[in-house]
């Protein structure tokens, strides 16, 4: 199994494992009735909440212990030490595109982390080829990719985002672009046409 195919397998279940802790509070919680003195409803609520908290401990744990692997396997502690085997992992765990659990503050810290490190140049087009497929995916903050992008842009990664930016069927994405774009260039005079 790829490192890649092992990524994918332990955010799908770290995945699965959140939606199992999910359901089960909000089980716990919707048992909530309402009450008419606001003490008492407030008082009602930090009941159920320590309810739902003892009830879900297992599923917490195991959901917990799940993030725990993937912080592992994805060599977490190695990128903050600057190991580049760590970086290449860490690019691996960009590629693999699995919604779980605190997978997007994970990838922010991420991507903050390698704006100090020395890169490969195979490092670099990785990087630049995932900061231009970033503007197209729903609901991802581009901010850490764009900060990242100043250091790391050249005039062909330019270019791309120019054509992005103007030939994106959907509208949302063609924004996302344009603003990578100008957070870009206005740090990176060298960039910017003349």
């Amino acid at each position: 199994m790829s490192a890649q195919d092992r990524l994918g397998e332990c955010m799908r279940r770290l995945n699965e494992a959140h939606s199992e802790f999910s359901l089960a509070w909000q089980a716990v919680r919707l048992d909530e009735k309402p009450h008419k003195d606001h003490r008492s409803q407030q008082q009602k609520r930090l009941e159920r909440n320590r309810l739902a908290a003892q009830v879900t401990e297992g599923l917490r744990g195991q959901r917990d212990a799940l993030l725990a692997e993937l912080l592992q396997e994805i060599r977490f502690d190695g990128l903050m030490r600057g190991d580049p085997a760590a970086i290449d992992r860490v690019l691996d765990f960009f590629e693999v595109d699995v919604l779980a659990f605190r997978c997007g503050p994970i990838k922010e810290r991420c991507l903050r982390r390698l704006k100090s490190l020395p890169l490969t140049v195979d490092q670099i087009e990785r990087l630049r080829r995932l900061a231009l497929a970033e503007p197209a995916r729903p609901g991802r903050g581009l901010k850490p990719f764009a900060q990242l992008m100043i250091r790391l842009a050249d005039q062909r990664f330019i270019a791309g985002l120019q054509d992005l930016a103007a030939t994106q069927d959907d509208r949302h994405s063609r924004q996302k672009a344009g603003w990578m774009l100008r957070v870009i260039l206005n740090s990176r005079p060298d960039l910017r046409p003349t």
